[in-house]
């Protein structure tokens, strides 16, 4: 933004205002900041939808031996608080008002994120052989206002339990992650759903860098099926 010193105002107060070709800075933050929080508060009583959807990322490297393990991924929903939304519309003021749901299963959008990665890194899925479940604890997208911006703040937060053929548990593991991202001035909505992608792909990279539980699976299938003694 060019700026005209030549047009410098002093206030009634003896404070200089700055002011441009196109109005007062303060006006334009002020202008700015109302834009925003209207995007925000935007149709603030009515109900939001997104589809929660997992774009990747998709392992590019096999674990060694994977191919001879057979994994059944599951979902399970263990949300307690705000189960029935994955995030909540603010009006102007910071105030909650309706709720934003997913159209589709949240807990099988996770469960199979899961599943393609580690379909990526070798394993093959289907039924028999280790069941692992996905159990999602959180799941939501938080609006944080600020005087002149408004971020997301997403989480996405489950608990991975792999059991054995004989149905031993063999690994336990939490797997969670936050991210905060600017209100980009789409809706409420739109907002949400980029948030709680990008924070799923986030938490997903953490099995896909989780090398204890891909030893656990191999290690598992080798002892279920031990090499013949010759």
């Amino acid at each position: 933004m060019s700026v005209d010193i030549h047009r410098s105002q002093q206030t009634s107060g003896g404070g200089i205002n700055v002011v441009s070709n196109g109005g007062s800075v303060p006006m334009k933050r002020a202008l700015f900041c109302f834009l925003l929080l209207a995007g925000l508060g935007g149709c603030a009583v009515n109900q939001g939808e997104v589809e929660v959807k997992y774009a990747g990322p998709v392992a590019t490297s096999t674990v060694p031996g994977a191919s001879s393990v057979t994994i059944d991924v599951v979902p399970k929903d263990g949300r307690v608080i705000n189960s029935d939304r994955v995030s909540t519309k603010r009006n102007g003021y910071g105030m909650k008002m309706a709720k934003i749901i997913a159209t589709n299963d949240v807990a099988t959008e996770v469960s199979s994120a899961v599943a393609t990665e580690l379909s990526a890194m070798g394993f093959k899925t289907g039924p028999g052989g280790v069941k692992i479940v996905v159990e999602t604890i959180i799941f939501y997208n938080d609006f944080d206002v600020h005087f002149f911006s408004v971020d997301c703040q997403a989480r996405v937060a489950f608990n991975l339990v792999a059991s054995s053929s004989a149905g031993k548990t063999i690994y336990t593991h939490s797997y969670d992650a936050n991210i905060t991202r600017p209100f980009s001035g789409l809706s409420p909505s739109d907002s949400t759903q980029a948030a709680l992608d990008e924070a799923l792909a986030k938490a997903v990279q953490q099995v896909i860098a989780d090398r204890d539980l891909h030893d656990t699976l191999v290690r598992d299938a080798a002892a279920a099926d031990p090499a013949p003694v010759s």
